[in-house]
């Protein structure tokens, strides 16, 4: 994940990385963010925060595509790391 957000710098991009809790209750979006796949002991992942909506997520996971979760479907499936990517809008 490092390494896209080193590849977005040096494309001229401003890159924030920001540290969050295990659970994302309202971090900017869209917003990059690493995951455990399955779990706190699930695989390393990165998924793509794209909305939140209430307590409706849309995610984008390169395994599935875009979707809409619940919160807590979203916090049974992935366990964040406590960090995100996010790309403002260039002004």
């Amino acid at each position: 994940m490092w390494h896209v957000g080193r590849y977005l710098r040096r494309k001229g991009l401003a890159v924030h990385v920001l540290p969050t809790g295990h659970r994302q209750e309202n971090p900017p979006t869209p917003c990059i963010a690493g995951a455990g796949l399955g779990g706190k002991d699930g695989i390393n992942h990165a998924i793509i925060i794209l909305d939140i909506s209430g307590d409706t997520f849309t995610l984008m996971d390169p395994l599935t595509g875009i979707f809409q979760w619940p919160r807590e479907k979203v916090y049974e499936n992935y366990y964040f790391y406590g960090f995100l990517i996010h790309v403002p809008d260039p002004e």
